[in-house]
């Protein structure tokens, strides 16, 4: 009896012991923390309201010659920008971002290129400008770009390739065209402009550099600035068109970004670089029904993304994906993205020698932007 029976006994442990491990490996694993916070552009930071503050001084010729009731000082960088809604225009705190952790980063792997700190010292003696200390905000338009910041001491003449003529325009404007056409070694700028001594003002034309100057002076078209002082807050800040965005998509997202496409026409966008790359999109869609549609795809986009990170072993793109979300309230459609500073660092190693291991850190700041 006793030898027919401890088989069995030895099989009941055996399967009691299987049971205690797949109890053991189907348990519920404690989850993984929580990404850290990383922080996106706000409006309402001590950083914007300071900015907008500083730069809220100057008063058109225009409107002071109106007369009709006191006139509001305005920012002039941000009057440079495109009349009305169907343009684009994004501006770069370039300041902000050459001296942020990133900016570091990238000056260091481009201050690395066979001879690169030589031709920026040959730049600054032969112009009399410092572009990594002198140059303030950079605005890429549709019709133009601006560029502040401070150029007193810059030599025009130094500046332009082959000969060029000047003429006054406006309050404080001066417009540089070519005496004879360039050649294709010299560039192919149609006109240059200067306000002052604080801005640049390039165009395709010399009728665009006239349109941007008269529209810093308050002149031309009485529509609003492609987006205003509410908007400018951030690192990069601007106006997108949509279709651009939707076609940097991967082809697998293709068909979202067509969806993408029939929402709406552009999107407002704020870029945080003061500590990681944070990155927020706004949309204003046709209804609330298809902004909310939209919002979930994406979000499910997003999340199969990085679900097939996690299963290929891609670690760091999946870490990307978990501080991606959307948001929709009423008509308004939200995207955030962002990529934390270490994987950046991480990113850059390559090109940044024996200080990957982090000398260069610029630090966190404590304000948003």
């Amino acid at each position: 009896m006793n030898r027919r029976r401890w088989p069995w006994l030895v099989l009941a442990l055996v399967l009691l012991a299987l049971g205690i491990v797949a109890m053991r490996l189907t348990e519920d694993k404690p989850p993984p923390p929580p990404p850290r916070p990383v922080r996106f552009a706000a409006a309402n930071s001590d950083v914007a309201m300071q900015r907008r503050l500083a730069r809220t001084t100057y008063v058109p010729p225009a409107a002071r010659d109106a007369g009709t009731e006191p006139p509001k000082p305005v920012d002039p960088f941000l009057e440079a920008l495109p009349r009305g809604e169907n343009h684009t225009a994004v501006v770069i705190e370039a300041n902000a971002v050459r001296h942020s952790p990133l900016g570091e980063m990238l000056l260091e792997c481009l201050l690395m290129q066979p001879q690169a700190r030589e031709k920026l010292e040959a730049f600054r003696q032969h112009t009399g400008m410092d572009p990594l200390e002198g140059v303030d905000r950079v605005a890429v338009m549709d019709d133009g770009l601006a560029i502040s910041g401070q150029f007193g001491q810059a030599r025009m003449e130094s500046m332009l390739p082959g000969e060029w003529r000047a003429s006054a325009h406006g309050d404080k404007g001066r417009v540089y065209v070519p005496a004879r056409p360039l050649t294709p070694s010299q560039g192919d700028m149609a006109a240059v402009g200067t306000w002052g001594d604080s801005m640049l003002v390039i165009g395709r034309t010399p009728e665009e550099v006239h349109g941007i100057l008269d529209r810093i002076e308050g002149r031309g078209s009485s529509e609003p600035p492609v987006f205003g002082g509410a908007y400018a807050y951030g690192d990069v800040y601007g106006v997108v068109s949509v279709e651009r965005l939707a076609d940097s998509l991967p082809p697998e997202q293709r068909a979202l970004g067509e969806r993408l496409k029939q929402l709406a026409p552009r999107a407002h966008l704020n870029l945080d670089v003061s500590s990681d790359f944070a990155l927020s999109v706004r949309l204003k869609g046709p209804d609330a029904e298809r902004t909310a549609d939209m919002a979930k795809a994406i979000g499910a986009a997003m999340a199969l993304a990085r679900f097939e990170a996690q299963s290929q072993g891609q670690t760091e793109l999946a870490r990307v994906l978990e501080y991606a979300g959307t948001s929709a309230l009423d008509d308004h459609l939200g995207v955030q993205l962002a990529v934390p500073l270490e994987v950046l660092r991480q990113e850059l190693s390559w090109c940044r020698g024996a200080s990957a291991s982090g000398s260069t850190d610029a630090g966190t700041p404590d304000a948003t932007r």
